[in-house]
């Protein structure tokens, strides 16, 4: 898997301006929509649970989103794929439970150590010869098992917020129809216009500004260590890491897992003083940018890993404005949106799941 991807002399030639499409450009703004209204939500809670000062909360949130932003730029750029790296879910899951019991400057230390610990796996290509073992059927059906219950959950979406959520499905399925390239973007416009018209959105008053990230001096402890850094790396790699590489494999975009994972890694690294507890290969949104509604050329799909990465950098540049503005959209539409927004990758992951050569439509 570690083969270098990065495209030969002879491969075509490529132009950022010549390859920029505006669906792509969506594509990376909805996986970053996807991303800072589910994700972000653990990251917010787990705060909340530790304690944490408004200003320490905002920087852990500035940390994930520039650290995700630039390692989806650069990769992206390079390999000419949709690289997509996010923060780890299950890892901000596990310490809304943990993080309260060390002091921040150690649950920084232990942050840095789960760093360390994942660019070593990842860089020896170890990770990737473990990945490379699995036939693809297992790892296709795994991560079907990944995007499912994020599709399934359109269903209750529709029934908790009939008018706003049931416009999305519609706005879908019209887009699907008459322009497939749009219909992610039609079916969020419809949703949100519905939400607004029927009240459905908060009310909120942002305090437009940028966000400071504040830096702590890591500490080390072995309690730190024990408790956040070893659960930590494994939820990562076998949560995220390693769906997110199944996913681009997927949808034919073969990944250096060497150069991915340390590059996520080196991230982790220097974001972790700011309050980065981890940053990882995406696969949920990755579904998102891979898929044909991206762009229904497969080599100029590279640019919605590029858009996301911009659109990271500057949400991240704000970040304590976009967690209050996000809070005004009900739950249950952005539960739809991902929802369909996933059909395409679920679609290919399952019939992958059921054949062992790749001839699921891209």
């Amino acid at each position: 898997m570690s083969t270098s991807t990065r495209p030969s002399q002879n491969a075509p030639k490529y132009s950022l301006g010549k390859d920029w499409s505006l669906s792509a450009t969506l594509a990376g703004f909805v996986a970053v929509v996807v991303s800072y209204a589910g994700p972000l939500l653990v990251v917010l809670e787990a705060a909340r649970a530790a304690g944490l000062s408004t200003e320490q909360t905002a920087s852990w949130v500035w940390a994930i989103s520039v650290g995700s932003g630039i390692v989806c730029v650069l990769c992206s750029w390079w390999f000419r794929q949709p690289v997509m790296v996010a923060w780890s879910i299950p890892g901000a899951a596990l310490l809304i439970t943990s993080l309260g019991n060390f002091s921040f400057s150690d649950a920084i230390g232990a942050y840095i150590v789960t760093a360390v610990l994942g660019l070593i796996l990842g860089v020896t290509g170890w990770f990737g010869k473990i990945l490379d073992a699995i036939p693809k059927p297992i790892t296709a059906a795994v991560l079907a098992g990944v995007l499912l219950p994020f599709s399934i959950q359109v269903a209750p979406s529709v029934v908790e917020n009939p008018a706003p959520a049931g416009a999305l499905v519609i706005g879908y399925l019209l887009g699907k129809r008459f322009i497939p390239r749009y219909a992610v973007f039609v079916a969020m416009g419809l949703g949100v216009l519905v939400a607004w018209l029927t009240g459905a959105i908060n009310a909120v008053s942002p305090d437009f500004g940028l966000t400071v990230p504040e830096f702590t001096m890591p500490t080390f402890s072995w309690a730190a260590i024990a408790g956040i850094s070893i659960p930590l790396l494994i939820v990562t790699a076998a949560g995220q890491n390693a769906p997110g590489l199944a996913m681009m494999k997927t949808a034919d975009f073969p990944p250096n897992d060497r150069a991915l994972l340390g590059a996520s890694g080196i991230a982790s690294i220097l974001f972790a003083p700011f309050g980065s507890h981890a940053l990882n290969l995406a696969a949920v949104t990755a579904g998102i940018a891979t898929s044909p509604e991206a762009h229904p050329e497969h080599r100029r799909r590279y640019v919605a890993g590029i858009a996301c990465g911009a659109f990271y950098i500057l949400f991240g540049a704000f970040a304590s404005t976009i967690v209050t503005l996000f809070s005004a959209i009900p739950p249950g539409l952005i539960s739809a949106l991902a929802g369909v927004a996933l059909l395409g990758a679920l679609q290919g992951s399952m019939f992958d799941s059921m054949h062992q050569a790749t001839t699921s439509p891209r």
